[in-house]
């Protein structure tokens, strides 16, 4: 005996259920389901997004979380979804379905089963190898390699640049006070991030500003370990010295 049948419940019953929903998410309640569980699909296993970006997100692109969006039903309201404007994140994320979400509409993200979430990165920084760390950067919906968020299962589609992933918040990265005076303790200051094979990091050309030097001063040309401060992770994380190698 079904389960639709045990709970007396019609087929139609199960898709006007999945109808509202879809409501509730702030999603289109006619778009049809598919209920097969696979990476690609807008299933079941969706939560709603409002993309607030002047662009579209594409498919399975990076989001960083911006508040909340009331949806066309009063009170209730959906994640609001921007484009990313950091370097790494933590657990402020949304990842787009294969549908991605239009500029300023409602959509759908990964519920993220199991940790796991189907990723669009740039090919321009080429194939993703297993084991690999790739998240999000300022001015970019896809995940750019050796940047902290998301650590690579498989790149299983290629032609289109997507990858299976699980995410790993970045708390920690390596870098360099290339400035030209020190960084006195209780102070902030801007640190080079560097990036690659441990041991032999080099320059990624991107910076992290406002850096506080919590333990000590910061010697200009010295490297160091940095750590996230964990009462202010997200959008308005702060960072600083943890380890100084001179």
């Amino acid at each position: 005996m079904s389960t639709l049948k045990i709970l007396g419940l019609t087929p139609s019953d199960f898709i006007r259920m999945a109808r509202a929903v879809r409501r509730v998410e702030g999603l289109d309640a006619d778009r049809p389901l598919d209920l097969a569980r696979n990476w690609g699909s807008d299933d079941v296993s969706s939560i709603g997004v409002y993309n607030g970006a002047a662009s579209d997100c594409p498919p399975f692109g990076i989001m960083l979380t911006d508040g909340a969006q009331v949806t066309s039903r009063p009170g209730w309201y959906v994640d609001k979804g921007k484009q990313p404007d950091t370097y790494g994140c933590q657990r402020n994320f949304l990842v787009a379905q294969k549908a991605g979400v239009y500029s300023d509409k409602f959509g759908g993200a990964q519920s993220g089963i199991g940790n796991r979430y189907v990723v669009a990165y740039d090919p321009a920084d080429g194939t993703p190898a297993k084991g690999d760390c790739w998240g999000p950067r300022n001015g970019t919906w896809l995940a750019k390699k050796n940047t902290g968020g998301f650590r690579v299962i498989e790149p299983f589609d290629t032609s289109n640049g997507w990858m299976l992933c699980y995410a790993e918040p970045m708390l920690t990265f390596y870098g360099k006070n290339a400035g030209t005076s020190d960084i006195t303790m209780g102070q902030t200051g801007t640190i080079n991030i560097f990036t690659g094979t441990s041991g032999s990091e080099t320059d990624s050309g991107v910076t992290m500003p406002n850096v506080l030097a919590r333990f000590g001063t910061i010697p200009k040309n010295s490297f160091l370990q940095c750590a996230i401060d964990y009462q202010q992770i997200g959008p308005s994380a702060k960072w600083y010295g943890l380890q100084i190698i001179c």
